[in-house]
């Protein structure tokens, strides 16, 4: 039986602090795990172009 991925629950937090600096705030675990829980790169990428 194959582990089915896990549905993606992050929560993410973006603040500009000034014109050029973004600080980006992730509520996850930072990895993607066997069963795919956590946040990844690719994940976060996505996020920002939607």
């Amino acid at each position: 039986m194959t582990p089915q991925p896990a549905e993606k629950s992050w929560a993410l937090d973006l603040r500009s602090t000034s014109a050029d600096l973004l600080e980006l705030s992730v509520y996850d675990h930072i990895g993607e795990s066997l069963f795919g829980a956590g946040v990844t790169s690719k994940d976060i990428l996505a996020q920002l172009r939607a």
